[in-house]
């Protein structure tokens, strides 16, 4: 007797179950070959975190463990691009110019921008670069590496213009560090900076003359006025006597 013919619901049923079989015969090696590929792409992931969390304890170890120049430069050199790296640099820069070497701690601070300009300690590096030229007596050059800081923006802006304005008050230009220290009060109004630009302004204002006095001072003089006659003819000098008549 011939077997039963399935009903409709079996019939999708196997047709269905067919149907997923050949496809996995045909496409397993591919399936595999995806599936390997993430479980890869999941470890490589996995391996570059901990790689990097490694160089980084490695980095902030040996930052730790410096201790003077030689050690800052080392870690500087051996971890370029890493935070760590940069603040080794600073250090490196403050203690060169400390030591008076003004052009070795400037040639810092320009590799430190140069290898990273918008890295997050770049401001401070500029600071250093005008803090340097004010050292050595490069007052038009601080102050335009001040306004290079200003304007690079950040945290570094305020405190280029306190630096700046104090450059200006303390080299006896007084009208021109007031004029930078109320700008900063007016950009920065609740900065740190901004505080210490109002204590900078009292003490310029003990320098600058009052309003009154400077504007007499840029009066030009009158001219001087002939004292007037009296008016009382017994205040007059006594003519000079006439000559006695001729005989």
């Amino acid at each position: 007797m011939a077997d039963p013919i399935p009903g409709a619901d079996e019939r999708t049923f196997t047709d269905e179950h067919f149907g997923a079989e050949l496809f996995w015969e045909k496409n397993k090696s591919k399936i595999f070959a995806a599936a390997a590929a993430l479980v890869l792409a999941g470890l490589g992931a996995i391996g570059w975190a901990v790689s990097s969390r490694n160089a980084t304890l490695a980095s902030e170890t040996a930052l730790a463990a410096a201790d003077g120049p030689e050690a800052w430069a080392a870690v500087a050199e051996k971890f370029a691009g890493r935070p760590t790296a940069q603040v080794a640099s600073l250090l490196l820069a403050e203690s060169q110019r400390e030591s008076g070497d003004l052009t070795a701690s400037t040639a810092t601070y320009q590799a430190m921008i140069g290898r990273q300009p918008d890295g997050p300690l770049a401001g401070l590096a500029r600071l250093g670069l005008a803090g340097n030229a004010a050292a050595a007596g490069d007052v038009d050059r601080a102050r335009s590496l001040y306004a290079e800081a200003s304007a690079s923006g950040g945290y570094a802006a305020p405190v280029a213009m306190l630096l700046s304005g104090s450059l200006l008050a303390d080299n006896g230009e007084a009208t021109k560090a007031r004029t930078e220290f109320e700008a900063l009060r007016a950009e920065f109004p609740d900065s740190i900076a901004a505080r210490v630009a109002s204590s900078r302004l009292q003490e310029v204002a003990l320098i600058l003359p009052p309003p009154n006095v400077a504007g007499a001072l840029t009066t030009s003089p009158s001219t001087p006025t002939t004292p007037s006659s009296p008016a009382n003819p017994a205040e007059s000098p006594a003519a000079a006597p006439s000559a006695p008549p001729a005989q």
